[in-house]
């Protein structure tokens, strides 16, 4: 049983460091998001998770192409 615990307080911190991490790398689209300012430019290479359409990086066809 104590086993248990320690291995969901090892998780526990695990996920509160990689939740601090993504809100650090976010900070700018989060105070955008909140003060209603502009949002950040997108890295080409970033996904498209949330449904924004008509983003240059939505055309990733030449990237995944295999010569």
């Amino acid at each position: 049983m104590k086993k248990a615990i320690q291995i969901i307080k090892i998780i526990v911190v695990v996920e509160l460091v990689l939740t601090g991490v993504f809100l650090i790398v976010h900070r700018r689209v989060i105070k955008a998001w909140i003060t209603g300012s502009e949002m950040p430019a997108v890295p080409k290479w970033h996904p498209n998770f949330c449904g924004i359409k008509n983003r240059e990086y939505q055309n990733l066809e030449e990237e995944l192409t295999t010569e």
